[in-house]
């Protein structure tokens, strides 16, 4: 056999090689489409008994297949606020929720708070590095906080997370951090933002291993302390530390 009919007996069989990957892939993902419905069926029957306590607060959204997952997927979401939802799963017969998480303990609509509140902050080179954490889990708060968040009754103003910012400077000294943690505080608040507690990272650009952590700071420590307490972490002056609840550490 010469080389141009190897070639041609090659190509050839490369060509249904393609074909024959390229359709088992086809029929595959349009095999889930096609049990798509069923499968749908038995998610929304499933939601029904499992949380038929909530039933009367939730909205079950459509069920789509994830191709990459190789499941079934459905969203439910509360009635009151869209941001706070949880998934079920659905694969090889077996179901799947994030319901504890995403809904008890309220991943879905902190996080989306979280972000939203970072967002606010992204004018700022400065303090690109800062991060938000509520302080609790959604069913950790009381039923008025709870009430608030899902409505969104102006979580921003609410002092029920605690915001973390790593910022560098160029020299360390009293004046500096004093001077650094009071813009710190009002930039915050310049976009109405209210913590619960600050913490700052000072991160001496001289000199790392002189790197200040502070935690603890309230909006009135800020405001009327922050002097004293500055004298207080360069004299090690546990009194005063014990005093205002302050922690600090150096960070090399």
């Amino acid at each position: 056999m010469d080389t141009k009919k190897q070639l041609t007996i090659g190509m050839a069989l490369l060509f249904i090689f393609v074909i024959s990957f390229y359709g088992i892939i086809i029929v595959n993902v349009k095999s889930k489409e096609f049990l798509l419905p069923k499968a749908e069926k038995k998610i929304n029957e499933h939601i029904k008994d499992t949380y038929s306590d909530i039933s009367n607060d939730i909205k079950i959204g459509k069920t789509k297949y994830n191709n990459i997952k190789k499941r079934y997927e459905t969203k439910v979401i509360s009635k009151d606020n869209k941001n706070l939802y949880f998934m079920i799963y659905y694969k090889n017969k077996n179901f799947e929720s994030t319901y504890k998480n995403d809904y008890i303990k309220g991943n879905s609509i902190l996080s989306f708070y979280k972000n939203k509140f970072l967002k606010k902050l992204s004018n700022s080179k400065k303090y690109t590095d800062t991060n938000i954490s509520f302080t609790k889990d959604l069913d950790k708060y009381s039923s008025v906080i709870k009430d608030a968040i899902i409505k969104d009754d102006n979580v921003n103003l609410l002092s029920i997370y605690t915001s973390k910012s790593n910022i560098v400077v160029n020299k360390f000294s009293r004046d500096v951090i004093i001077n650094e943690v009071n813009k710190y505080y009002k930039f915050i608040e310049s976009n109405n933002l209210r913590p619960k507690y600050y913490s700052i990272v000072l991160i001496n650009k001289e000199d790392i291993t002189k790197s200040l952590e502070i935690e603890n700071l309230t909006s009135e420590l800020i405001i009327n302390n922050i002097e004293e307490i500055v004298d207080s972490i360069i004299n090690k002056d546990k009194k005063v530390i014990d005093k205002y609840n302050i922690n600090y550490k150096y960070i090399d």
